[in-house]
């Protein structure tokens, strides 16, 4: 008797690390597939912001469907992600399981009929604790979890208008849309579950060296990480959970 076949998962990666980070942490297929993949599943990498979306072709073979995080701007008009919209609709659809992180959360609100822009704030970046709808989130996705969880931000835009029939799952000081979701398919969350606290002081590094963040923010950033503990058990089990009905 044949053994069934592996699932499979497609990686829709919509930017690249400087090699400084690939370095240190791995491409973003490297990261992603340290923090969501198990042992006999399969996961393709799509370099959509490439444009390559050869997935569509294959889109039964897929279990689920993870947009990453990028440097673009997800309420921009580049073709590719004009087409990353049209897909993620496609996808919304035919009812498919997709995850969103950060950027990709961003374009799935815009996709299915939100927006997304500058937060007025500007940057949140460290730790930040997010306030969960946890009866929600037992009712979605039968998952019992704290009111509260530290994640790691990395971000200058936010989900200004949720999609009709949308439902905020977590909400910060900062961020009023955290985390959404349509259905029990859809899922977005602004934070970075997949990254450590060693890639955001790099990367709070970076953006100081590049003049894009002052050196007192980026103190202050440093504190709270080194204050605050990452709550990245408890987000892996709820991106887990919803991509394979398990923890």
């Amino acid at each position: 008797m044949c053994d069934p076949s592996p699932r499979k998962f497609a990686l829709l990666v919509t930017g690249v690390l400087n090699p400084q980070f690939t370095s240190r942490y791995g491409t973003v297929t490297q990261i992603f597939e340290r923090f969501l993949k198990e042992a006999g599943e399969v996961w393709d990498t799509f370099l959509v912001a490439n444009g390559d979306f050869s997935f569509m072709d294959g889109i039964d073979d897929y279990s689920g469907f993870v947009v990453t995080g990028s440097q673009f701007d997800a309420h921009a008009n580049d073709p590719w992600i004009l087409q990353l919209c049209q897909t993620l609709k496609c996808l919304h659809h035919m009812k498919k399981k997709i995850l969103g992180i950060c950027f990709g959360h961003q374009v799935l609100a815009r996709a299915l009929g939100g927006s997304t822009g500058r937060a007025p704030i500007g940057w949140d970046l460290g730790l930040s604790t997010v306030n969960l709808e946890t009866m929600r989130i037992y009712e979605l996705f039968g998952l019992d979890l704290t009111s509260q969880v530290k994640v790691i931000e990395i971000h200058q835009d936010q989900v200004k208008r949720l999609p009709p029939d949308a439902l905020i799952l977590g909400s910060s000081h900062k961020t009023r849309v955290e985390m959404f979701s349509i259905g029990d398919h859809v899922l977005g969350i602004q934070s970075h579950p997949e990254l450590t606290k060693a890639f955001v002081r790099d990367r709070t590094s970076d953006l100081l060296v590049r003049n894009e963040i002052s050196a007192e923010f980026a103190k202050e950033t440093i504190q709270s990480i080194e204050q605050g503990e990452l709550d990245q058990v408890v987000m892996k089990k709820l991106c887990k959970t919803f991509l394979k009905g398990h923890s």
